[in-house]
């Protein structure tokens, strides 16, 4: 990736002088920490831990059915 510049510089009374490289400007190359592909594999990867994480949370937030104890109620009739 590069750079491209001039440099402007302005005195006490309001003149200015440029420096452009006679038009060019000047330049210089940047090499950046991390490639692109390095960026979108950590990206892509985030999103996927994000996305389990959030569906991990989802799952255990559910209200989980309670069931009912079935009681057996008994009547017993004496013919007495």
């Amino acid at each position: 990736m590069w750079v491209s510049y001039k440099i402007t510089a302005y005195d006490n009374a309001g003149k200015s002088a440029t420096r452009d490289n006679s038009g060019y400007c000047y330049k210089y190359c940047i090499v950046p920490e991390f490639s692109s592909a390095t960026i979108l594999i950590g990206f892509i990867t985030f999103t996927m831990l994000a996305a389990a994480l959030a569906k991990k949370k989802q799952e255990n937030t559910k209200p989980k059915l309670q069931t009912r104890s079935k009681r057996c109620f008994s009547t017993s009739v004496n013919d007495d």
